[in-house]
C-alpha cells in the first residue's frame, strides 16, 4: 500500500520492536510531547506514536509484574477449588 500523500516517504510501516515500545512508555511517562517522542524513534510520526501508545501500550502498562502475579495466584487458587 503506498504511503499517504500527506505523508513522508520516509516513514516507515513496520511493527514496533520492544524498545520502541520501552522508550514510547518511558517517555511518555516523563511527560514529554508526541512531537518530540517520534524525534527520537527514525521513521515514527507524533500522530502513529500516539495512537500505538493509546491502542496498544497505555492498555498493557497498566498490568505490571505485580499485577500479572497476584492474577495468576488468584487464578491458581480458584482453579485448585
Amino acid at each position: 500500500m503506498p504511503p499517504h500523500a500527506s505523508e513522508s516517504p520516509a516513514k516507515r510501516q513496520t511493527k514496533w520492536s520492544a524498545d520502541e515500545n520501552k522508550m514510547i512508555i518511558d517517555l511518555r511517562a516523563s511527560g514529554m510531547k508526541w512531537e518530540d517522542i517520534s524525534r527520537r524513534l527514525p521513521g515514527r510520526s507524533a500522530i502513529s506514536c500516539r495512537l500505538h501508545y493509546q491502542n496498544y501500550l497505555e492498555k498493557r502498562a497498566e498490568w505490571d509484574e505485580e499485577k500479572k502475579n497476584k492474577l495468576s495466584r488468584l487464578y491458581e487458587r480458584l482453579s485448585e477449588s
